[in-house]
């Protein structure tokens, strides 16, 4: 009894000096916060950049922008995205096929802050062919981003701004996981446009989610098909913004035949985002 009796204190004790380690970090982290972030000094270089972003970019800071308004004649407007996940092979497995396509469509990368310190000298070969888009700073489970602190959120969107700037890279266009009141608050402060895919693969719209019965039960070569439809039952023939993920394998898959479907039978007027934000 009193050896369990000890072994009972011991836990608790080690519990207790758990908490205050937490607790101490925790305070540490929010004072970094609160000096890098809350209150920069002059000349923070997070600074400068909102100036440059707000006054060099097309389009209106904290504006979402999604579905296409086609214009009075001629095609609806349609943009190339690719959501560049943290997996560097298949992320350049499928720039490079799309780069590699003969209709030289416009397409923007958007990437993690992470992946832009990781892979620098990558990034700055995909800028010279390709718009660059931001994403957060870090990659995290799909919906936990927006559930976080307004201030944690901020963030995410410096220290991406930060890392382009680091290899003298500069955008206004970022791609949130989810658009919420405080994710535009936070990308307007910055001078950031919104984009907000009017299309994707793999969707996340409950109504075109994938399934075993509806797409995974089926060979490679059934499944091109399957995803191009999907693509074009969510543009509705209106145009827009289609992403393709990076870390889904189809997304490879189905590269060459979207852009060639694009590019050779859509009818849509293709475009950079700058040209789509106009």
């Amino acid at each position: 009894m009193a050896e369990l009796q000890k072994k009972k204190e011991d836990l608790e004790a080690a519990i207790r000096e758990c908490q205050a380690s937490v607790a101490s970090n925790v305070i540490g982290w929010r004072r970094l916060v609160s000096v890098s972030y809350a209150q920069p000094p002059p000349t923070n270089h997070v600074v400068a950049y909102e100036q440059e972003v707000s006054e060099s970019f097309v389009g209106s800071p904290g504006t979402v922008y999604s579905g296409c308004t086609a214009p009075p004649s001629g095609a609806p407007h349609l943009t190339l995205a690719v959501l560049v996940g943290m997996n560097a092979k298949a992320a350049h497995k499928l720039v490079e096929t799309i780069a590699a396509h003969s209709s030289r469509m416009p397409v923007t990368l958007f990437l993690y802050g992470d992946f832009v310190e990781t892979f620098p000298e990558l990034v700055t070969e995909w800028a010279k062919t390709f718009t660059i888009g931001m994403r957060e700073g870090q990659p995290f489970p799909l919906g936990h981003f927006t559930l976080q602190a307004q201030s944690w959120i901020r963030m995410g969107l410096v220290s991406t701004m930060q890392r382009l700037s680091e290899v003298d890279l500069q955008t206004a266009y970022y791609l949130p996981e989810k658009v919420t009141d405080a994710v535009k608050s936070e990308a307007k402060s910055r001078g950031l446009r919104i984009i907000q895919p009017t299309a994707r693969f793999p969707p996340t719209d409950e109504k075109w989610l994938l399934s075993v019965a509806n797409y995974y039960k089926y060979r490679d070569v059934e499944r091109v098909p399957k995803a191009l439809r999907v693509i074009a039952n969510q543009l509705e023939d209106k145009g827009g913004i289609v992403s393709l993920d990076s870390d889904h394998p189809d997304s490879y898959m189905i590269s060459v035949f979207l852009m060639d479907y694009l590019a050779e039978k859509s009818g849509y007027n293709l475009v950079s985002i700058t040209e789509y934000l106009k």
